[in-house]
């Protein structure tokens, strides 16, 4: 009896240890850094459990009319995972993808450079993670 009761008391640990580590992991914020020579922009967007499925944002917008956005996808079951897009005036246009369980940090975030080349107020560098 003593080693049944042992052994339910361990599966129930390792139940709450799992559940501990599951709440711990969780995304709670969508972080892309802008970056241009010494200027360095972060933006910051909350994710919770009440977020839409789906939500989408215009991060940045040149004078010369560039504009790049980001994406992010929900899932019951999965991390988010999203999208981060730049579109020229004349529609050329560079997307990337991350994902809120491998871009956890700076070092591992995604990274895009898009702009016009030499013209410092026509291109960025994103770097987009997951908190």
């Amino acid at each position: 009896m003593n080693v049944i009761v042992n052994s339910l008391i361990l599966q129930v640990a390792a139940l709450f240890f799992s559940i501990a580590v599951a709440k711990a992991s969780e995304t709670t914020a969508l972080i892309i850094q802008e970056k241009i020579h010494d200027q360095v922009s972060i933006h910051r967007f909350p994710i919770s459990e009440e977020s839409p499925s789906y939500n989408s944002y215009e991060i940045w917008r040149s004078a010369k009319g560039i504009s790049c956005s980001v994406a992010l996808h929900r899932s019951a079951t999965d991390q988010p995972n999203g999208t981060l897009e730049c579109v020229s005036v004349s529609m050329y246009k560079a997307q990337i993808s991350f994902s809120c369980s491998a871009n956890r940090n700076l070092e591992s975030g995604a990274y895009l450079f898009f702009g016009e080349v030499g013209d410092t107020g026509e291109n960025k560098n994103f770097t987009v993670w997951c908190e």
